[in-house]
């Protein structure tokens, strides 16, 4: 049986900002004790770098609107509707680059 262990850089280097509290950059801590302590230095065990899930897959879980704001997102900027989906509070900022982010992190999945 293989495993894989998924990991970017894309996804290690997005920042929510400095009070937010997911830390996307704890992925490459994880990687580098898993390299340390050589727990993925098998043969069974591939290191891979994921794609990002296509509009198309994402809509299996997501409704049209919802992907729509996200892509509005995208662009770092606010609007008053995005709040009918949860973003642009504390826990949900809107930050540039959040549905190319969030793609990849569901492709990651």
């Amino acid at each position: 049986m293989k495993s894989v262990f998924f990991y970017s850089d894309a996804l290690a280097n997005f920042d929510y900002g400095r009070d937010h509290p997911l830390k996307p950059y704890r992925a490459r801590k994880a990687l580098e004790l898993c390299r340390r302590y050589r727990l993925i230095d098998h043969p069974w065990i591939e290191l891979k770098e994921p794609s990002a899930a296509t509009e198309e897959e994402i809509a299996l879980f997501h409704s049209q609107e919802y992907i729509d704001i996200l892509k509005k997102a995208d662009s770092g900027i606010f609007s008053i509707e995005m709040f009918d989906y949860g973003l642009g509070t504390e826990d949900n900022p809107v930050v540039e680059g959040l549905y190319d982010w969030s793609s990849l992190a569901a492709g990651a999945t």
